[in-house]
């Protein structure tokens, strides 16, 4: 049974991740969520795992699914988890001098960059300082990862970064303001990247999910003032995991892992003012505020 589940992932993925020969990655935000999904697919795929996470008991949750997933698959390959603040220049540096330096490791052939928490509030109830602490886990932190990355990457001359935004980085919604902001950077950030980085061999993807099940909610700075209730979603992390690294190629900028935010995306491009009723559609029947 495990063989023919091991030869059902490596058939259903692309060749791409096949032309990586260490198949090492790195997966930021990996205690919960999508970062966790991502984790669990590459070690099925009989990828060397690197998961980080500010969070050690959720870390040391992922760990041990892992191994419990995968212990009766003799071609499990290395496992290991580290936890770090990204807001912390020198453990960042100190940890990837570490990454490439060491013989265990060697170097990253894939860094997904998916940590971030959520923000659910209206720009006016959201403290400043609310504010500046949320941008500095979703916006400062990937870019001190990839300041401290980047360099490593060139020397070792291939790699892959796969950056995780958000359809609410171009279509926002009520109260996701500060969301859709940090998103949008990193969307700017991403595209920069994909000019920079490709005459070196390194590829930028930055994929763009529609709404699906997460943690994010229970990850989250917010309001007093702020109630709001997603309904109707039943996607999962691991499909979204799937979908996205199936898409994932080398020199595709943009993986919209579902329909509908492909959708959105040429619509708002289209017909703007269409695109923003129907966003206040959605809100409306997606979401319940109490002001």
């Amino acid at each position: 049974m495990n063989l023919f589940f091991n030869n059902y992932f490596n058939n259903y993925f692309n060749n791409y991740l096949n032309t990586f020969t260490g198949k090492r990655v790195l997966i930021t935000g990996a205690g919960s969520g999508l970062g966790r999904s991502f984790a669990l697919l590459f070690a099925r795929l009989e990828w060397n795992v690197l998961v980080l996470d500010i969070n050690k008991q959720t870390l040391d949750q992922t760990v041990e699914l892992i191994i419990n997933n995968n212990k009766n698959n003799k071609n499990t390959k290395n496992i290991e988890s580290k936890v770090i603040d990204l807001n912390d220049s020198s453990k960042v540096k100190e940890f990837f001098n570490y990454i490439f330096t060491s013989s265990h490791w060697g170097g990253i052939d894939i860094v997904i960059n998916n940590a971030a928490i959520g923000c659910l509030s209206t720009i006016e109830d959201l403290p400043t300082q609310k504010a500046i602490d949320f941008f500095n886990n979703n916006l400062i932190s990937p870019l001190t990862l990839l300041h401290y990355l980047i360099p490593h990457l060139k020397k070792q001359g291939q790699g892959h970064i796969l950056n995780i935004s958000s359809v609410l980085s171009f279509a926002p919604t009520p109260q996701m303001g500060h969301y859709s902001m940090a998103k949008a950077a990193l969307n700017l950030l991403s595209e920069t990247l994909h000019m920079e980085l490709h005459p070196y061999n390194i590829s930028t993807t930055l994929t763009l999910p529609y709404y699906f099940k997460s943690n994010i909610l229970n990850n989250m700075i917010c309001s007093d003032t702020t109630d709001i209730n997603i309904k109707n979603i039943s996607i999962s992390s691991d499909v979204i995991a799937e979908k996205i690294i199936k898409k994932l190629k080398h020199g595709e900028l943009y993986i919209f892992p579902q329909f509908q935010g492909k959708l959105l995306w040429y619509l708002k491009r289209i017909s703007p003012r269409l695109f923003l009723y129907l966003s206040r559609k959605n809100f409306e029947k997606n979401f319940k505020k109490n002001f």
